[in-house]
């Protein structure tokens, strides 16, 4: 049964029965479970980047941003917190069900359904974000350059670009990339269950999530594939593509994964 939430029936489908359970299998736009029902992604990832965006900003420009660009926008909590300090927001993001998400959860932020391969807004900001490991969906060298080109066309001379992608060193070494995800939601309960197929070649990280649920409901099972990219590695695309990398740091922004990594560059002079 599949009643928990009555659209989930959208880009779903279903296996055959295995050790008496079911298991459907997401598909679509995302097949990600947590993109589909962004009110279940705010629960699993309850801590907003805005603040660490913010001290990153003022403390190279002594003052917060006019206007700010978040690529990957998501449920669109980081941009609602900004707009709270005054901050003129717009959120671009490739999934159509967090754009709607976002757009009825906070109307006072602009959201616009947008790949960040190809979209151009006519406008330029102050401080573009691009967060929650969004950049490492660019699979491919030119699905990267491309991104970059996006952003460096949205960028006015003193632009501060802020990047989170995965900290590699989550997922290599002696670290370990989570194994389990928790959907707290008062009586509906559900954790998943997370394993990991790395390709050292591609640099590629494979993730096959399974959900059960408190509630009698069908197991669910979605996955994902990104890029890990390597600080300097990031760091040579930047410069490549016209930007002058500021620094490279580290936060503990999040309990589920290690320390995150922030990329901060301005365009090249």
């Amino acid at each position: 049964m599949i009643g928990w939430l009555p659209e989930i029936a959208l880009g779903l489908t279903c296996n055959s029965k295995n050790t008496g359970s079911t298991m459907t299998t997401l598909s679509g736009p995302t097949n990600d479970l947590l993109h589909k029902f962004p009110n279940l992604y705010e629960k699993v990832f309850t801590v907003s980047t805005a603040p660490t965006c913010v001290d990153l900003y003022q403390s190279r420009c002594g003052s917060l941003p006019r206007t700010t660009l978040d690529i990957g926008s998501g449920p669109g909590r980081e941009l609602a917190d900004l707009a709270e300090l005054g901050i003129d927001c717009v959120g671009v993001d490739f999934v159509p069900m967090m754009i709607e998400y976002a757009q009825k959860s906070y109307p006072k932020v602009e959201f616009i359904q947008g790949d960040m391969r190809e979209f151009r807004l006519g406008r330029k900001f102050d401080m573009i974000t691009i967060l929650g490991a969004c950049i490492n969906y660019m699979l491919e060298n030119s699905d990267l350059e491309k991104a970059l080109a996006t952003i460096r066309a949205h960028c006015r001379e003193d632009t501060i670009v802020i990047v989170e992608p995965y900290n590699t060193s989550s997922f290599v070494g002696t670290n370990v990339p989570p194994t389990e995800y928790a959907i707290p939601d008062g009586d509906f309960k559900a954790v998943g269950s997370a394993t990991y197929e790395w390709s050292q070649k591609e640099q590629l990280i494979r993730r096959v999530r399974t959900w059960r649920f408190s509630e009698g409901q069908d197991d669910i099972q979605d996955t994902y594939k990104q890029r890990l990219y390597f600080a300097k590695e990031l760091q040579y695309f930047f410069e490549k593509n016209g930007f002058s990398v500021i620094d490279i740091v580290e936060h503990q922004q999040s309990k589920i994964y290690n320390k995150s990594l922030f990329l901060l560059a301005t365009p090249a002079s």
